[in-house]
């Protein structure tokens, strides 16, 4: 039987389903990655107090762990769900994912393609987004493990998805780039509020796409131009 991994690979359409990257893509960011990871095992060694050679080994290749983590990021599956995928344990591919995120994250922040994540002043958005002058405003939820505590169930949990899940606010411009995003949240946050809290300077010129779920917005935001559109008839065009 293929491994999740071998069969990622079969059609393009797959591999962006389950890594959000082409197959170029993903070859282009294997090297930096690849060299990323080195550096931070390197740094991890001249940290280690154990014996050298000590401790558990990465059973994946370079490649491996690279679709592992990208995976880990498209689709969000709990980690016991993740381990099943990877044919490990649980306590595996939670090491795994706090060993190759953070590399991960600087590799994408040295080839450029990380999102702007703060914009403090006006000035500061004319001059990260020049070109902008429509944003599409939306939160996104992904499926999270059930807490064990009762009282992080509850915060945890999303009435419109009715599952637990982590939310973030997304704006994004017409071509689908994300622009800012905001920090994780649990799910029971309302978009909205997810708003009013990351209180992004965007222009007066620029249009603001939003959904029913942004009532308010325009009471609480008088300077901004916005419009709303129904989620159905924004997947209907796509």
């Amino acid at each position: 039987m293929l491994s999740l991994f071998q069969r990622a690979f079969k059609d393009e359409r797959q591999t962006k389903a389950l890594i959000g990257l082409s197959l170029e893509q993903f070859n282009d960011l294997s090297e930096p990655f690849g060299e990323n990871l080195e550096k931070s095992r390197n740094c991890s060694k001249n940290e280690q107090k154990r014996a050298p050679g000590g401790g558990r080994k990465h059973t994946l290749s370079l490649l491996e762990k690279l679709f592992f983590i990208l995976y880990y990021l498209k689709t969000y599956p709990p980690y016991d769900v993740l381990a099943t995928d990877f044919d490990v344990d649980r306590s595996t591919v939670c090491r795994w994912v706090q060993d190759f995120l953070p590399v991960l994250e600087k590799t994408l922040e040295q080839e450029n393609v990380l999102p702007k994540r703060e914009t403090g002043t006006i000035d500061e958005f004319i001059e990260n987004f020049p070109e902008v002058n429509e944003l599409y405003i939306d939160g996104t939820e992904r499926p999270t493990q059930r807490p064990s505590d009762y009282a992080l169930q509850k915060e945890f949990f999303s009435g419109k998805k009715k599952k637990h899940t982590n939310k973030n606010l997304v704006l994004s411009s017409v071509f689908r780039e994300i622009l800012v995003l905001s920090k994780t949240q649990p799910g029971k946050n309302h978009d909205y509020a997810l708003f009013k809290e990351l209180n992004p300077q965007i222009p007066s010129y620029v249009v603001n796409w939003v959904d029913l779920g942004f009532q308010g917005i325009k009471k609480d935001f008088p300077s901004l131009e916005v419009h709303k559109h129904l989620i159905k008839s924004r997947e209907a065009v796509n």
